[in-house]
């Protein structure tokens, strides 16, 4: 019985690897985007917030880690629309009480509005068969979190 040639199983690994790396570079930039949306949406809505209370609001594709949560804030903060206006212990037990910040938006609601209007959200990639990106297909707009009958938030639908 002949073993399976090692060059064959490392180009299909690479090319997994490479998919998934082209994966990760489409769906960040639609998470970030995303995030953004969510975050000055909330910020409208309920006026300050840290990462845990807008963190089950959207959902984030597998290919995608915490990273794009960051780049939203680090985003907004450089854009001078939000600031840290506290510091609090993470109730998030994935967190294990580590520091959140609390944010505010530092700008009226109507500059938040042009800003969303000039800032759209792109169309969410798809996967084709083979699990590379496939062309985009419209989804409707996410609607604004609020507080449900128990004062939670609901989730954003994408």
């Amino acid at each position: 019985m002949s073993q399976p040639d090692p060059r064959q199983g490392l180009e299909k690994g690479r090319a997994i690897r490479d998919a998934k790396i082209a994966l990760v570079i489409i769906y960040k930039q639609f998470c970030t985007s995303r995030f953004e949306h969510a975050w000055l949406t909330f910020l409208m809505t309920y006026q300050r917030g840290s990462i845990d209370d807008i963190h089950l609001l959207v959902e984030v594709p597998d290919e995608i880690g915490r990273s794009a949560w960051g780049a939203a804030t680090r985003a907004l903060v450089s854009a001078d629309l939000i600031a840290v206006v506290a510091r609090v212990q993470s109730r998030r037990p994935l967190r294990h009480g580590a520091e959140n910040k609390i944010f505010a938006l530092i700008v009226e609601h109507r500059d938040v509005e042009k800003w969303l209007l000039t800032h759209p959200v792109p169309d969410e990639p798809e996967r084709g068969d083979d699990g590379a990106a496939a062309p985009a297909r419209p989804k409707p707009k996410p609607r604004p979190p609020g507080p449900d009958g128990n004062g939670s938030y609901k989730p954003i639908p994408v």
